[in-house]
């Protein structure tokens, strides 16, 4: 018998059974997951008698019992893994979720034979003599064939992201779909636009509100990492190539067992705009798929996956002819982006007026090709054509000669170009687009004649006799004028143009007209439903038809004051540019006339970037109108955007001086428009700007994300312009964190010369140690041997000792022999300067390589803080103490004429002599030179009974302030409440005058109350004036025993104030008791004894 060992994540034996015997036992169930589990089903026997089911390609999972017990599972000793070949037979997949025994099948009532999930449809167990035994955690692989079987909820159940017959099908057809080119055109194939690049595209509140310059993102990384958005270009950006090549890359990842985010459903805006529920609508817009239609509706009505969202790409939401279906699709939308299952991209040449979450749901714009990518496209377009690569060199540069250039970085124009030039069609260059779009019809029209295609329809119209066969020739030399009044009639109305041509020619078989159509390369589709190769051209040939057909088709470009937009404005320029140039001038000049210029501008410099020829006074009068909007700083930032854009295509050159004045100007400048203004610089020819470039990154309160922005948009047009200007900024930066952020930008991008730069900022002495330290560990972190050099360099040239500090444990951690030769080398040098002694001496002594005696020897000569030396004489007190008081007595005459300083010096030589520590609290009591609060808190520190005699010396010293003395008083009092009492009467009886008295008393009881008060009047000879004054601040028994003293022994004046004050404080009764007192008294004048005995009256009868 052979053993073999059962390999993964798993331990234990498998072994080869003696016997095993295939042959299913009858079925209990009668569905294709129990007629699947019968065949993965074997019978084990020798020398036990049973089961066991397949997993995994020779290898069968059965019970222990079976099999000899020392090959069992250590995971599951009840159950082993045995050898044997299973041929084609499926393989279960294994779950150890258990169902209820109402949910569950057991094939046999015998050992091994396996227990199925229905609710999983997986095998969850495995029968044994005692019973079923939950199946372990297995490492074999899934059986795509077990998965089939599967349903959608069991999928869920188990947690498998299983890709069902049908939806592979669906990604296969878009995969084949996305092959096909957009662009392609009679057989010719185009370059994949795998990295289209794009911006981020904001509504003026969120360009307003932004709080960092907008960043640039990959096309696929967009349409993955976003639940939604919407994706905006002109006219032949590649919106639809776009979705067509993402939809067609990630059904291919999805296919190849790649899990991404989401499934792609490409389908157009037309076709998601029609009435019906959205899996009816998907299933009826998605195309080149053989699935039945309603299968398409099952698979769509649910997520395709658990846990993954469908990601419908809608295009063309412009292509809608309505606005208002615009507006309608855009609302269906937003509320289908409430479903989980659903995330929403939409294509568009514009949006309407609905506004989008932009946090959610972000809006981008499709940037045209740069030089480089223009470049790239026509070579490769011809190295696909088999034509030399000196052929697309001389193509380009005819082109950056010409108004077509700019054109030419749309993407369907660059098509157009190299569809025309391998045909021999450019031997010379149109003259602006519209010369181009009719080149191109003529040629691709031109082609019906040099086929089989007037064969084939006169085959097809032969059995109809001659007239049919005339009526073929008739389409064919009629086929322009049939697509151009095509073209019209979809302008405006949702027209089927499979329908309407047939109309046309009802002597001709359907099947003939839509040859004929799909002949001309112009239209494509398929049966009933064909449509215009692309928008443009639509728009191009319904110019067409209106030129022809109207009398005075100028009139169509008269403007308006009415004019809300432009939504058909390709068919308007398309049309201007055949219109006769001296009548489009006269036009041109009206619509400049300030009724009309708002509302006209767009159409106005979309002519001129269209290459149609507009008179030097139009232009001019353009330019100036649009500087203005340019130059205007209260011009929101869409706006703005808006007029830069328009002058860039009226005017490159003053658009450039604009845009290079904005970035140099000083002063408050909206930094995000400065940055924007940088960006437009860099797309327009970054080389010539460079040194506005260079001057912009030089800016000190640059945000690094715009700086890093502008290294993103140069690395992507010009590389090494990019790596030339980011060098330079190395050596010219104002600041070190600029140079070295620029010096790691290089590294990027070239790592030899990046680490060059970096090497010689770290060894730069000319900048501060902290920038040297952090350039040097960027450079530690990426190249080890060079930093610890660095380290070693920053050791000997260190000027700070934090500096030196970090060099020496780097250095000594790392290099630890050399290292310390170096250091003890140093310290005995005499040339060594004192500080960079006692920095070595204070590093080597944790390390026991020299002694404390040492490094405190030094500590006098070396500089050192105040603090730093009592921190070290504090540290080695008791070790070294005579050279420690030392230091410590230079540190107090050093602190004395810092007083807090001298405080914490004091508060740290109290930790270990508190005997000096007393000492010097009390000289700084006895300092007159010291600030008052200074000397108090001296005292405070004091211990309690010193505190307080400190308190009482401060208090009494006559140059003292009153508000200090009364401080120092109350701070004794709180302390020792005798002592602060005798301070009070001291300072009372010291006190010049009765009012200084009073209020000194006053305030000793505002803080101690009215015993402190009470306790002062007893103690102090007061006079009846003072005591007066004080009486209201007194306890109500104490002052009325003062005031009636005052009554009886005081003279008139304070007899009668006496009597006056006991009003409020002791009441009527006792005020009349002291004024009849004042009014029997023979001692009081008579007058004074009148007066007080109508008081008494007054208050007796009141």
């Amino acid at each position: 018998m052979q053993y073999n060992q059962f390999a993964g994540t798993n331990s234990g034996v498998v072994i080869q059974a003696r016997d095993i015997i295939a042959g299913p036992p009858q079925a209990v169930e009668d569905n294709p997951l129990i007629h699947a589990l019968y065949r993965a089903t074997v019978e084990v026997t020798e020398p036990g008698d049973g089961r066991g089911v397949c997993i995994a390609p020779n290898l069968v999972l059965t019970a222990a019992e079976l099999v000899p017990p020392r090959l069992r599972l250590p995971q599951a000793p009840s159950l082993a893994v045995v050898s044997w070949p299973t041929a084609d037979r499926p393989f279960p997949c294994l779950h150890q979720a258990v169902a209820p025994e109402s949910l569950s099948t057991t094939l046999e009532q015998v050992p091994g034979s396996p227990v199925l999930n229905r609710m999983t449809g997986a095998v969850c167990g495995i029968m044994t003599t005692a019973g079923p035994v939950v199946v372990p955690e297995l490492d074999v692989p899934l059986d795509q064939r077990w998965l089939d079987l599967l349903t959608p909820e069991q999928l869920a159940q188990g947690g498998w992201r299983h890709l069902s017959p049908d939806l592979r099908e669906y990604l296969r057809a878009v995969q084949e779909q996305g092959n096909e080119h957009e662009y392609r055109f009679d057989g010719h194939s185009a370059p994949s636009l795998r990295r289209i690049y794009l911006k981020r595209w904001a509504t003026p509140k969120s360009a307003d509100d932004a709080t960092e310059p907008p960043e640039s993102i990959n096309a696929e990384d967009l349409l993955t990492t976003c639940e939604g958005a919407q994706i905006l270009g002109e006219a032949g950006m590649g919106k639809s190539s776009l979705v067509r090549y993402f939809a067609a890359v990630s059904a291919e990842k999805w296919l190849h067992g790649q899990a991404g985010q989401a499934v792609p459903v490409p389908i157009t805006a037309k076709a998601l705009a029609a009435d019906g529920q959205l899996p009816d609508l998907l299933a009826r817009g998605v195309r080149l798929t053989t699935l039945p239609e309603q299968r398409l509706v099952e698979l769509f009505s649910g997520p395709p996956l658990p846990g993954v969202p469908w990601l419908v790409l809608v295009d063309g939401l412009d292509e809608l002819v309505d606005a208002g279906a615009q507006d309608d699709l855009i609302r269906r939308v937003l509320r289908l982006r409430r479903e989980e299952r659903y995330r929403f991209v939409v294509t568009s040449r514009h949006l309407g007026g609905i506004r989008f979450n932009q946090h959610r749901h972000p809006t981008y714009v499709l940037s045209r090709f740069n030089h480089r990518d223009l470049r790239q496209f026509i070579t490769t377009w011809f190295q696909e054509e088999d034509m030399p690569e000196d052929a697309a060199t001389e193509l380009f540069t005819r082109l950056r000669h010409t108004k077509l250039f700019d054109l030419a970085h749309v993407p369907l124009l660059a098509t157009m170009l190299c569809v025309l030039s391998c045909a021999g069609e450019t031997t010379e260059l149109p003259r602006d687009q519209t010369d181009l779009y009719e080149r191109f019809v003529k040629w691709q029209l031109s082609k019906v004649w040099h086929n089989d295609v007037r064969t084939k329809l006169r085959e097809w119209q032969a059995r109809s006799g001659a007239s049919a066969e005339e009526a073929a020739d008739a389409l064919l030399s009629e086929l322009r004028p049939l697509l151009q009044e095509m073209a019209h009639a979809s302008l405006r109305s949702d027209v089927n143009l499979f329908d309407f041509a047939v109309a046309r020619y009802p002597a001709l078989a359907p099947e003939a007209v839509r040859e004929a159509l799909l002949a001309s390369g112009l239209v494509v589709g398929s049966e009933r439903a064909l449509a215009f190769r692309h928008e443009t051209i639509k728009e191009f040939l319904a110019a067409c038809h209106l030129f022809a057909a109207k009398p005075e088709p100028e009139r169509l470009l008269r403007p308006r004051l009415t004019r809300r937009g432009w939504p058909d404005l390709e068919v308007l320029l398309f049309l201007a540019a055949m219109v006769d140039n001296d009548v489009l001038n006269g036009l041109l000049r009206r619509a400049l006339w300030w009724p009309f210029r708002r509302r006209h501008m767009e159409f106005l410099t979309a002519l001129v970037s269209h290459g149609v020829d507009v008179d030097d006074d139009v232009r001019n009068r353009m330019v100036r109108l649009l500087k203005q909007g340019v130059q205007s700083p209260s011009s929101d930032s869409e706006v703005w955007r808006q007029h830069v854009e328009w002058l860039r295509r009226v005017d490159q050159d003053t658009a450039t001086w604009l845009l290079r004045d904005l970035v140099e100007q000083p002063g408050e400048i909206d930094p995000f428009r400065r940055f924007e203004a940088v960006r437009y610089l860099v797309e327009l020819d970054a080389r010539a700007n460079e040194p506005v470039i260079l001057a912009f990154l030089r800016r000190t309160d640059l945000l690094t994300v715009a700086r890093d922005n502008v290294h993103g948009m140069l690395k992507e047009i010009d590389p090494e312009l990019d790596l030339r200007i980011f060098t330079d900024l190395v050596s010219t930066a104002p600041e070190h964190g600029l140079r070295l952020h620029a010096a790691w930008t290089v590294l990027g991008q070239d790592q030899a010369v990046g680490m060059d730069l970096l090497v010689n900022l770290a060894q730069d002495t000319s900048t501060d140690d902290w920038e040297q330290i952090a350039t040097i560990t960027a450079v530690d972190r990426y190249d080890s041997e060079a930093g610890l050099r660095l380290w070693h360099g920053l050791l000997r040239s260190a000027r700070t000792t934090a500096s030196r500090v970090e060099a020496m444990e780097v250095c000594f951690t790392r290099d630890r022999e050399p290292t310390e030769r170096y250091l003890m080398d140093h310290l005995d040098d005499a040339g060594t300067r004192p500080r960079v002694k006692f920095d070595i001496a204070h590093f080597l002594v944790p390390h026991k390589l020299v002694g404390p005696g040492v490094m405190l020897d030094l500590a006098a000569d070396a500089g050192l803080t105040v603090d730093e030396r009592v921190r070290i004489a504090t540290q080695y007190w008791y070790q070294h103490r005579e050279k420690s008081e030392q230091l410590v007595e230079s540190a107090l005459h050093d602190a004395g004429s810092e007083p807090t300083v001298l405080l914490d010096v004091i508060a740290k030589i109290d930790r270990v002599d508190s005997t000096k520590a007393k000492r010097a609290l009390n000289a700084m009591v006895e300092n007159f030179t010291h600030p008052e609060h200074i000397r108090l808190t001296a005292a405070e520190r004091l211990p309690r009974s010193l505190s307080v005699q400190a308190y009482e010396y401060l208090a009494l010293l006559p140059n003292f302030s009153e508000d200090s003395s009364l401080d120092a008083a109350a701070r004794a009092y709180r302390l020792d409440a005798t002592a602060g009492t005798r301070i009070y009467r001291r300072l009372i009886d010291m006190a010049s005058s009765d009012a200084t008295k009073a209020r000194w008393a006053i305030e000793a009881k505002q803080v101690h109350g009215h015993g402190m008060l009470e306790d002062l009047l007893a103690g102090t000879d007061l006079s009846y004036d003072v005591q007066l004054l004080l009486a209201p601040h007194l306890g109500r028994r104490e002052a009325v025993k003062l005031l009636r003293r005052i009554a009886a022994n005081g003279d008139t004046a304070q007899q009668m104030e006496a009597a006056e004050k006991m009003v409020s404080i002791g009441g009527k009764a006792e005020a009349v008791e002291l004024y009849l007192m004042i009014t029997n008294s023979s001692k009081v004048p008579k007058r004074t004894r009148e007066r007080a005995q109508a008081e008494a009256d007054r208050l007796s009868a009141g």
